[in-house]
């Protein structure tokens, strides 16, 4: 019997390009400061998936992908750079309810994976 080829269609998000979430839940540092672009622009315009996820995760979901990845910001999860210098439940609570919106929009069992 023949191997079979398994392909997955996948969108990636990153927390790289969701500067738009700035000032939001306070998430209040960015890995690329305005000051260091020279003509002062970011990605927020291009980019909002943090006030957009439910939407992007209906579009994943009609268009039919396999799976979705993302990475975790942790300077919004740890704004001041360690855990003992307080963690930022708002930033918890945006990556649970990612997941949650996730799962609830899953054609799989997450049980079984």
């Amino acid at each position: 019997m023949a191997k079979q080829s398994v392909f997955f269609f996948c969108l990636l998000v990153v927390a790289l390009p969701l500067p738009a979430a700035l000032g939001a839940n306070n998430f209040t540092r960015s890995l690329f400061p305005e000051d260091r672009i020279l003509d002062g622009s970011n990605g927020s315009v291009a980019v909002d998936f943090y006030h957009k996820y439910k939407e992007d995760i209906k579009l994943i979901k009609k268009i039919g992908l396999d799976s979705f990845r993302f990475s975790i910001s942790w300077s919004r999860v740890l704004p001041k750079g360690r855990v003992s210098e307080g963690v930022n439940e708002l930033g918890v609570k945006f990556y649970n309810d990612l997941i949650d919106e996730l799962i609830a929009n899953s054609n799989q069992n997450p049980n079984l994976q």
